[in-house]
């Protein structure tokens, strides 16, 4: 990605850009706890195949990444479709066809949206509490949830990083939702 072009290595390394693939479906995923969804993540590229489903072309992967994850928040078909102009037909059929699949995923955003739009604070299911606002609950409350918890992984992770490898800790140049990007000494950057 072009953002990643401002950062330079230090003198002697290199940029090593590292990222947690899909981690906010994997949120999801295990927040919701729709066994299909979860599967699906452990055989299939989902953001292949929404490309394949909209574009007929997984060259659209990146274009696909937005609406995945829109759907999972909550954003409608018409956003959808208007945001990339996609026949709103084939985006009803691709809403159809995700809400058949994974039914549990899709109780689970209902079930988050009532807790938001009741003023309730949310649980990321790291202890996170979060505030949705009451009239943004539809979108805001499945969104608070998956990248909430997203971000806590990443943070996990970053923790464990410094206690089993502290000395890599220096190199983190930018951490981004779910990529850290590194400076990383030329002859180490395998291993690391």
């Amino acid at each position: 990605h072009v953002e990643r072009m401002i950062f330079l290595p230090d003198p002697g390394e290199v940029v090593l850009a590292v990222d947690l693939s899909q981690v906010d479906m994997r949120a999801v995923a295990g927040l919701s706890q729709d066994l299909a969804y979860i599967d699906m993540l452990k055989h299939e590229d989902p953001h292949a195949e929404i490309a394949k489903m909209l574009f007929g072309d997984v060259k659209y992967r990146e274009n696909a990444k937005a609406i995945g994850h829109g759907w999972n928040y909550g954003r409608g078909i018409k956003a959808i479709s208007d945001g990339q102009e996609i026949d709103p037909a084939l985006v009803r059929q691709f809403d159809r066809s995700m809400r058949e699949r994974f039914g549990r995923l899709v109780e689970w955003q209902d079930e988050v949206r009532a807790i938001a739009e009741a003023g309730v604070l949310l649980d990321n299911g790291f202890g996170r509490p979060m505030r949705a606002d009451p009239h943004r609950a539809y979108t805001q409350g499945p969104a608070l949830m998956g990248q909430g918890a997203a971000r806590d992984i990443m943070m996990t992770g970053l923790l464990n990083v410094a206690d089993r490898h502290p000395e890599v800790l220096p190199m983190l140049r930018a951490q981004v939702h779910d990529e850290i990007v590194l400076s990383v000494p030329v002859g180490i950057a395998e291993d690391v």
